[in-house]
């Protein structure tokens, strides 16, 4: 995760410097918007996807 800040860095510092560079920096905060809903989510559902796979795994294999 530190690379791809210091690389947003990067690119957000060589924006700045150049006009041309806008759409480059606004397409990568919105890839970072994503990633850090994409991953939150994640978090909060795995839980309930871990427990539905646990439960069909113990109905497929039983232990007797």
């Amino acid at each position: 995760m530190p690379e791809l800040i210091l690389k947003l860095r990067n690119v957000w510092n060589s924006a700045i410097e150049r006009e041309e560079g806008q759409g480059l920096v606004e397409y990568a905060l919105i890839l970072v918007l994503v990633s850090i809903v994409a991953i939150a989510a994640l978090g909060l559902i795995g839980e309930n996807v871990n427990r539905v796979l646990n439960t069909v795994a113990n109905h497929l294999n039983p232990v007797h």
